[in-house]
């Protein structure tokens, strides 16, 4: 209450000119509080778009190396899935008595 009653005091003591600069002090200080918080949320924004930019990118190297896998795995499968017809057609050619000249050439039809 005494704050308040000296604070009006002084207004009151105030002249235009005084007036004047204490407003323009108010608004500078207004001013620069209103930059800082501005800066201090475009640097937030900032650091949020890091952050997505970081997971977007750790999502797709996982999916890529996932990708990869897969297609290892596909390959791997391929590869197996040859060599059990040769063999079975070796079999089967072994078994028909076929001659080892004719087993070459079948043999070369599957590569």
């Amino acid at each position: 209450n005494v704050v308040r009653v000296f604070a009006r005091s002084q207004a009151a003591q105030r002249t235009p000119r005084q007036e004047q600069k204490q407003a323009r002090k108010l608004e500078k200080k207004r001013r620069q509080q209103e930059a800082e918080a501005k800066k201090q949320e475009a640097e937030q924004a900032r650091k949020l778009a890091q952050q997505r930019i970081a997971e977007a990118n750790r999502k797709h190297q996982q999916a890529e190396r996932a990708r990869k896998f897969m297609e290892q795995r596909q390959r791997a499968e391929a590869e197996e899935k040859r060599k059990r017809v040769k063999e079975t057609v070796r079999f089967v050619n072994a078994f028909e008595g076929l001659t080892e000249e004719e087993d070459k050439r079948t043999q070369a039809l599957l590569d």
